[in-house]
């Protein structure tokens, strides 16, 4: 059988980008549906404060101590736990400032994978400007996949989606066993 070059990056564009599209695409409905519609302006505003303050922190780490893809596996793992935590404080009806903070620390730790997937794809590549636009072509089919799974097999506006999500965040870690670990810069 052929092997298909650059499967393992492709694989991480596609998880990484259907994992954002199964918890931005239904979290409007959800938290409306589930009796907090005066938090999703709120939810979405988490993600503007983590871009900001986020890579910084974990693109510091990937870049001197520790390798990108094992960055990349703690914060997959941490983000499908979040979400988890997220599903658990909108199925028990918790406050919304808890529910705020519990969002937060999930765009905290989802931000960076933005950054540091494509960083990680461009260790790998010999010729940058023709190899990464295919390669980064499979992120968005990943979101739509992502988006079509969601609305396909879960109603939009049920709790449940988020539960796919957390399992998309979690087949990241596996996903980045594929990809060899190139140590940080120093």
């Amino acid at each position: 059988m052929k092997r298909i070059p650059n499967a393992d990056l492709m694989l991480l564009f596609f998880f990484q980008a259907m994992a954002g599209a199964t918890w931005v695409v239904p979290l409007g409905a959800v938290l409306k549906a589930h009796g907090y519609p005066d938090v999703w302006p709120y939810a979405f505003g988490c993600t503007a404060f983590a871009a900001m303050l986020s890579p910084l922190i974990f693109g510091a780490l990937a870049d001197r101590y520790v390798a990108p893809v094992v960055v990349l596996r703690w914060l997959a793992a941490v983000s499908g736990v979040l979400v988890i935590c997220n599903w658990i404080a909108i199925r028990e009806h918790c406050s919304s400032l808890l529910l705020l903070a519990l969002m937060q620390l999930l765009a905290l730790s989802v931000a960076p994978l933005n950054s540091l997937v494509p960083s990680i794809v461009f260790l790998r590549l010999k010729d940058e400007s023709r190899q990464f636009g295919p390669l980064r072509s499979l992120g968005t089919l990943g979101w739509i996949a992502g988006c079509w799974l969601i609305s396909l097999s879960i109603p939009d506006a049920s709790i449940d989606s988020l539960l796919f999500c957390a399992a998309t965040y979690l087949a990241l870690i596996p996903v980045s066993f594929l990809v060899p670990a190139i140590p940080p810069l120093n």
